[in-house]
């Protein structure tokens, strides 16, 4: 008998980008499962604070409108790890999301450490021979339905299926040893807490701006210094420097 988690939050995250130290969450969602049985769910917009560029809306169909009367992500992220708890969190590709979450955590002083199932890392063991297995294509593979694609909840949702039909799969095949590749994991994350801009590159900054007529989708107050020295540099390899 091949052993599975039965207790579990899968989660799933919409984000600017794919850096959870410099791009901000737009959506989560998340579902909770105990016993087995799909229980309360957790799902909300998160607005954060700057321009959602293009791509991002085309991929996830979320534009700054959908965001606006949402709440930040220190608003919400609290209630989140509550919700989770000390349950595993699932996910495709779930240390995406955990990083995310960590790196947030770790902004506003929070510690949070997690273990995790990932069903990208059991479907390479169980389905080698598939060309793809992103969430999307092993949904159709199992005829998994959840709408919209590429949003929180119904990714997470999607993910918490999935976790069935592979389990359903591997106690189909007997004679085959797969471990205990559907039981939690420890995750690491390595967090890095950035400092604020400092003085000299917002006045330089500001300089640049105002010589390029640039516009920035944040205000130049809220950039760490990591993010400005890129917006500086940016802006200095498609303009030049300054006179």
């Amino acid at each position: 008998m091949i052993k599975k988690a039965m207790d579990y939050v899968a989660l799933d995250l919409e984000t600017t980008g794919l850096s959870p130290r410099d791009d901000r969450i737009i959506e989560i969602g998340a579902v909770k499962y105990l016993g087995g049985e799909k229980g309360e769910s957790f799902a909300t917009f998160v607005n954060p604070g700057i321009h959602i560029p293009p791509r991002i809306t085309e991929i996830t169909g979320i534009d700054d409108t959908m965001v606006l009367a949402a709440p930040a992500v220190e608003e919400v992220l609290g209630e989140l790890l509550d919700f989770i708890g000390e349950l595993p969190v699932l996910g495709h590709n779930v240390a995406f999301d955990y990083g995310f979450i960590c790196q947030k955590a770790l902004d506003m002083k929070i510690r949070y450490h997690a273990i995790g199932i990932d069903t990208h890392k059991i479907s390479r063991k169980l389905l080698s021979g598939l060309e793809s297995r992103s969430l999307e294509s092993l949904c159709g593979f199992y005829g998994i339905v959840e709408e919209p694609r590429h949003r929180a909840f119904s990714d997470a949702a999607a993910a918490a299926r999935l976790y069935d039909c592979l389990y359903e799969e591997a106690e189909n095949r007997d004679g085959e040893d797969f471990g205990e590749i559907f039981l939690p994991e420890e995750m690491a994350y390595t967090a890095k807490k950035d400092t604020p801009i400092t003085p000299k590159q917002i006045n330089f900054l500001r300089s640049l701006m105002r010589q390029h007529d640039v516009v920035l989708d944040r205000e130049i107050e809220s950039l760490t210094k990591s993010q400005a020295s890129r917006e500086i540099d940016r802006i200095l390899s498609t303009y030049g420097r300054t006179l």
